[in-house]
């Protein structure tokens, strides 16, 4: 996919995801009273939309930066290994791939720059999943009164975006690295 058109439909994406959600919170709760989220609550809607614009900003600056400026980055001895290329431009050296979740999840990057980049692609990701699941809960627990959705929903709300925001995060991280893996071999191969 073209670098323009994921910064444009990720742009976009988060805009409409974090709409929806306040959207739909202004819907169901005016008054923030039935709002779980405690520093929402305190913000109120003029702190949310304050925060969201910010974090908006954030998310744009981040995609221009990813869009802009592509980085150059070194090919690992087994050139068609996107992981040894991972470990190898994001840590500084080769890994087998076999531990990389592990060290990705353990260890600070050396290459900070690419460790941006790539929060330029998961952070649109977490952000649209998370809205996206605020929404959907909003209609499942108020709108449908689905009451085992707001029964599982009550019991496990300190885990329950997680179950579905890491996948995608995950997916983010695997299509940055893959995509900049392919970039890269196709520079080389063209230079």
């Amino acid at each position: 996919m073209k670098r323009s058109l994921v910064f444009i439909l990720f742009i976009l994406a988060t805009t409409a995801a974090r709409a929806a959600d306040i959207g739909t919170t202004y819907v169901f709760t005016p008054d923030l009273s039935r709002e779980g989220n405690p520093l929402m609550t305190a913000l109120g809607f003029t702190g949310i939309i304050v925060l969201n614009s910010i974090l908006l900003l954030v998310v744009s600056l981040l995609l221009l930066y990813w869009y802009r400026y592509p980085l150059q980055y070194r090919l690992p001895s087994d050139e068609d290994n996107v992981w040894a290329f991972a470990s190898l431009n994001y840590f500084g050296e080769e890994h087998p791939s076999q531990g990389f979740a592990l060290r990705f999840l353990s260890r600070n990057p050396r290459n900070w720059l690419m460790a941006a980049q790539m929060v330029a692609i998961q952070l649109p990701v977490v952000l649209v999943v998370g809205s996206s699941l605020a929404v959907f809960s909003w209609f499942a627990i108020h709108h449908w009164h689905w009451s085992w959705y707001n029964t599982v929903y009550g019991k496990t709300h300190f885990a329950f975006p997680y179950v579905f925001i890491i996948p995608f995060y995950v997916a983010a991280t695997r299509w940055y690295f893959r995509n900049e893996h392919r970039r890269t071999l196709n520079e080389q191969n063209d230079g």
